[in-house]
Order: C-alpha cells, then sequence, then structure tokens
C-alpha cells in the first residue's frame, strides 16, 4: 500500500524561492527481498503564506527509483537526487513549505516489503543578494 508522511519546513531566507531537489535516507524494513530490488520515493511541495488556507494545492510530485544494494534490514540507503521539483503556490520569503513524501509503489517498485524512511535532504539554490535583518 502507498503510504505518506507529511512535514513543514520554513526555508532559510537564503532560498532563492525557485525549484529545489531532494535525497531520501532510507532502509529496508526486513531481511526479506533481494538485492536489486526497487524502490520509489515521491515528494511534492506547497508554500503557504500568512492566512493561506492549510489545505493549498501542492507542486507536482517527483519520483526518485532507488536499488535495495543489501538485502539486511536497517541497512542505510541515499537515493539520488530527484528531478527538479517546483513548490506549488507563490513561494514567498518566511512561508512555511508544506512536503508530502510517499512510497510510489504504482511505478517500478517491487521491493514487496516495507521500507523505512529515515531522513530527507533538501538541496535549493541560494540568493546572490543579502538578506535583510527582522
Amino acid at each position: 500500500t502507498e503510504q505518506f508522511v507529511a512535514f513543514n519546513v520554513a526555508m532559510p531566507e537564503t532560498w532563492n524561492l525557485g525549484t529545489i531537489k531532494a535525497k531520501f535516507f532510507w532502509a529496508p524494513g526486513t531481511d526479506s527481498g533481494a538485492v536489486g530490488d526497487t524502490v520509489e520515493w515521491e515528494i511534492a511541495a506547497g508554500a503557504l503564506s500568512n492566512g493561506d488556507t492549510i489545505d493549498a494545492a501542492l507542486g507536482t510530485a517527483q519520483v526518485i527509483s532507488d536499488a535495495v544494494v543489501t538485502g539486511e534490514s536497517a541497512s542505510l540507503h541515499v537515493t539520488g537526487a530527484t528531478p527538479a521539483i517546483t513548490v506549488g503556490g507563490t513561494p514567498a520569503l518566511g512561508d512555511m513549505i508544506h512536503f508530502k513524501v510517499s512510497r510510489n509503489v504504482g511505478g517500478t517498485d517491487d521491493h514487496g516489503y516495507d521500507a523505512w524512511l529515515l531522513g530527507v535532504l533538501i538541496q535549493f539554490t541560494k540568493k546572490t543578494t543579502a538578506v535583510a535583518a527582522w
């Protein structure tokens, strides 16, 4: 089954408000399965400004596949970077960015067992101008 997790981040003020990318830290949930099984992770994001409704639409989700490199449970795996993610809404300085992550079981994911999401690394492009103090 496809399961989801959501989290919110106030992006650094140095973010240029453009596209972002993500990498996923994960582990096989059991010793079952086989080396080479594919696990797919999907991520989408949306910007929320003061006064926005919190159920606003997210941007288009991006997917990254990763292969099981060891069949042992709790062995750390790190994906490559996703394609560029466009944050939904109109991102502005100081917005809360809402992220939704899921295991994309409808794609090429063929690992028939649990996969544990351990963390997400977000990459962004920095502004070239200094940010004014609060």
